[in-house]
């Protein structure tokens, strides 16, 4: 199972984006860039390679739209990320950048 969630919007000069990534059993996939939720998520599920994917609650809509589930971001989905990949520092710098340190802070301090 793929748990995808949103990042940003980050700012380009062409204009505004948004980062969509994913984590999963198989460790992170490559996050892709969109100017919509759901052309981020139909990205996503192709980068995905089949795999089911459940989005964050604030993608409920768009999930909905091209039929995918949404639920939490299970707080195991990040532990894993950790043990693969990286540290909470690091998460936590991402998360800033992409301004959503708040929305992650919590799940992030349940790592720790």
């Amino acid at each position: 199972m793929l748990h995808a969630f949103r990042l940003g919007p980050i700012e380009f000069p062409e204009g505004d984006q948004l980062v969509y990534a994913a984590l999963g059993d198989a460790g992170p996939v490559q996050p892709v860039f969109a100017r919509s939720d759901e052309e981020g998520l139909r990205d996503l599920v192709a980068a995905g390679g089949g795999e089911p994917v459940q989005c964050e609650p604030g993608l409920a809509t768009a999930a909905r739209s091209i039929g995918l589930r949404w639920g939490r971001l299970p707080p195991e989905a990040l532990r894993d990320y950790r043990r693969r990949r990286g540290s909470v520092d690091e998460l936590l710098r991402y998360a800033e950048v992409c301004r959503v340190a708040r929305v992650m802070r919590p799940y992030l301090e349940a790592l720790s």
